[in-house]
Parts: C-alpha cells; structure tokens; sequence
C-alpha cells in the first residue's frame, strides 16, 4: 500500500490558543478527528492547498510516535 504525504495548513483561534498551545508541539504530526475544513487564507497561506484544518474545541487528536 502507498501512501503519500501531504502539507494541511492549520488554524487555532485566539479564544483557542492557550488551551491547544500545552499539548501540540512543534515538527510534530498529529492523528486529527473532528475537525473543520474551510477554504485557505490567501493572507496567511503557508501551503499550496486549496484547504486548512481548524481546530476548534471538540477535535479529538493524537501524537503520532516519531518515526
């Protein structure tokens, strides 16, 4: 089985901010659910994709062991 990889910009509110800042950490990948999808700031875009994940209050995530 092949699987690519792929760059997802992602967003956390202000009001957010402090409570998802203590559990996600920087280089790191996470296992996302729950999550919103919404079209990519033009002003903030940090990748190619059309898309960016935000992470509002009910996501449910997981750190992915480093491999």
């Amino acid at each position: 089985m092949y699987q690519q990889d792929t760059l997802v910009q992602g967003c956390v509110s202000a009001v957010h901010q402090r409570k998802f800042r203590e559990r996600l950490a920087k280089g790191s990948a996470y296992t996302l659910s729950e999550f919103d999808v919404t079209r990519s700031n033009p002003k903030f875009k940090l990748s190619d994709g059309p898309v960016s994940i935000r992470i509002n209050e009910g996501i449910d995530f997981e750190k992915l062991p480093n491999t």
